[in-house]
């Protein structure tokens, strides 16, 4: 029998440790055979944690896919600290919400969002958290940030007033970024005012070059679950522990090489039936809908994924009998804010020319050409869709121009839309989802 053998160490109070049992890290992995029989300790640590800030934007309810349901995964808060002498901030996702659209699905009813909390300092290495100011940046806000060049500044105005109706100058904030004047990074300027409770303050922050490449890389990761689009890759994974129950008594079949899986569908358009994982299958995890709408004065731009089809096997496995796409859908503007859903045109994106999107330039144009007519034997002028995406010329974007024909049905139509670099970058981050 080996020998046990008892270390101690000593480390600073506010290190994490992480030790490794049998090539193994704990707390992570198992624990130690001797702690294995100990009862989980009380949880200390959350019940110390601080309130959660006073958002301008983020709702009261509790946040994010579980929304309290048994079995869901734990919450993790993440905060990353940045302190300077001046002052402190702390940047932390905020997760979406969803609500139940019935007793299999989720729709997203709020997008989630990243807290900037700025506290200005009360002396060495201490800051006042008592005067902190928070700052809730949207997805397209973050995007603008990914996209912010060294030599670029930008600029978000924010008005609230507690629910008291405000004009210019009466309860708002104003995030200033800017570059340096020695190029060594980005200054943070944080200006909150209200002119009903006599408030007028403002916390800067310099951010070095480095610093911000960590918080771009941290948006770049996090932006497709703020849309909730994680929720939606991960139910998209067909539950082969559960098969339906005219396979269960099925032996597991022989490996079948991919040329037996039925072919792709030819048509890129989206089928009518419902699509989704579950299939039917008893168990499968629920569906999420999680369009992401642009609102511009001239049209509105929902896009949504459409997931994958899975066709069983047998008892143990299922194949893909058709691919996934994205679907974009395009309404005119009927009036101020108001949008003729009646009147859409809608365009589906095949993986390959996602990817074509995923890398296209601010400087490039692409153009994709879809050709159907109903079951009607077609040439070319009858039936196509035809979706040009062009550089806008003052460089600040990209021109989503959708174009229908049909000679059969008399109609030629087109939906243009401007997209923005930032809402640009939000788009290609989703389809990169990991």
């Amino acid at each position: 029998m080996a020998q046990s053998k008892e270390y101690s160490l000593t480390v600073p109070q506010d290190a994490t440790v992480q030790i490794i049992v049998n090539g193994r890290y704990w707390p992570n992995g198992p624990a130690p055979p001797h702690l294995q029989a100990l009862p989980p300790a009380p949880p200390k640590l959350l019940a110390a944690l601080p309130a959660p800030p006073q958002s301008p934007a983020p709702p009261t309810p509790p946040r994010g896919p579980n929304m309290g349901i048994p079995g869901s995964p734990p919450r993790y808060y993440v905060g990353h600290p940045i302190y300077k002498g001046n002052a402190a901030l702390i940047v932390e996702p905020s997760s979406p919400e969803f609500v139940p659209l019935d007793s299999a699905s989720f729709g997203i009813s709020s997008r989630g969002f990243v807290l900037l909390q700025f506290a200005p300092a009360a002396g060495v290495r201490q800051y006042d958290w008592g005067r902190k100011q928070v700052f809730s940046l949207s997805v397209t806000e973050i995007g603008t940030l990914i996209n912010l060049s060294t030599e670029e500044s930008c600029e978000f105005f924010h008005f609230e007033a507690n629910n008291i109706t405000c004009d210019e100058g009466k309860g708002r904030q104003v995030l200033k970024i800017e570059p340096l004047p020695d190029g060594s990074g980005h200054l943070f300027n944080l200006r909150v005012q209200n002119k009903l409770l006599n408030i007028d303050e403002s916390i800067r922050i310099p951010i070095t070059r480095a610093e911000f490449t960590v918080l771009k890389s941290a948006f770049s990761f996090i932006l497709p679950y703020l849309l909730g689009w994680h929720a939606f890759a991960d139910s998209t994974k067909p539950d082969v522990t559960n098969p339906p129950p005219h396979l269960q008594a099925l032996p597991p079949a022989p490996p079948k090489p991919l040329a037996a899986l039925p072919a792709p569908p030819q048509s890129p358009a989206p089928p009518t039936p419902p699509r989704g994982p579950n299939m039917g299958i008893p168990g499968s995890p629920p569906r999420y809908y999680v369009g992401h709408p642009i609102y511009k004065g001239n049209a509105a731009l929902i896009v949504e994924p459409s997931s994958p089809e899975f066709v069983p096997l047998d008892s143990a496995s299922f194949g893909i009998s058709s691919r996934g796409f994205v679907l974009l859908q395009f309404a005119p503007a009927a009036g101020v804010r108001q949008y003729d859903w009646g009147r859409k045109q809608v365009f589906s994106l095949s993986v390959t020319e996602i990817g074509t999107l995923i890398n296209l330039s601010t400087e490039e144009s692409c153009e994709f050409f879809h050709f159907e007519a109903n079951n009607i034997t077609c040439d070319e002028g009858k039936g196509r869709q035809v979706l040009k995406i062009e550089p806008l010329p003052d460089g600040s974007g990209h021109l989503f121009n959708l174009r229908v024909q049909n000679k059969l049905l008399n109609i030629d139509e087109s939906i243009r839309i401007p997209i923005t670099r930032a809402e640009f970058t939000v788009l290609k981050s989703a389809f990169s989802v990991r």
